[in-house]
């Protein structure tokens, strides 16, 4: 009769963090002359387009892409995620291969009271491979994607 054991091996070197894979964009501005109506006849929404290369069908199909809007400034951000309602008001964005869209329903919604544009946007991109979203025992997500500053935070993103 022969006996075999095993030794466990050495421990590996540690991978990445799923953190190192999150992109994230600048704070990006959408002066006044960036905001556009869709067409000649469609005039009561508005839309400006971030272009990203990071947003590809593979992202779109199997990853998450959160996009932020900062009503305040950077000294004092006043962050909510998109989309966002509030009346008959709304901000959406809308992905797409090479970009987001960001819509509005009303002018004031991106004007200031001189007419100028207000705010700036940030997204975060999640790839597919990364479980951002993992769920817990209890079934909630190991981060609220509704708290910029959560967000900030557990993905150690950098204003």
């Amino acid at each position: 009769m022969t006996t075999t054991s095993c030794k466990k091996g050495d421990q590996g070197p540690q991978g990445d963090s799923a953190m190192a894979n999150v992109i994230y964009s600048d704070w990006l501005s959408a002066d006044i002359s960036q905001w556009g109506t869709p067409s000649a006849t469609d005039t009561l929404r508005w839309l400006t387009v971030f272009e990203s290369k990071q947003i590809t069908a593979d992202i779109i199909n199997k990853g998450e892409v959160h996009v932020y809007f900062n009503l305040g400034t950077a000294a004092e951000p006043y962050v909510f995620p998109l989309p966002y309602a509030t009346g008959a008001t709304y901000i959406r964005p809308a992905l797409f291969v090479g970009g987001i869209e960001v819509w509005a329903n009303t002018l004031s919604a991106i004007t200031g009271q001189n007419g100028a544009g207000i705010g700036t946007y940030r997204y975060v991109i999640i790839p597919g491979g990364v479980k951002a979203s993992a769920r817990t025992e209890g079934g909630s997500s190991p981060v609220d994607f509704n708290d910029y500053n959560a967000v900030k935070a557990y993905y150690n993103i950098k204003d």
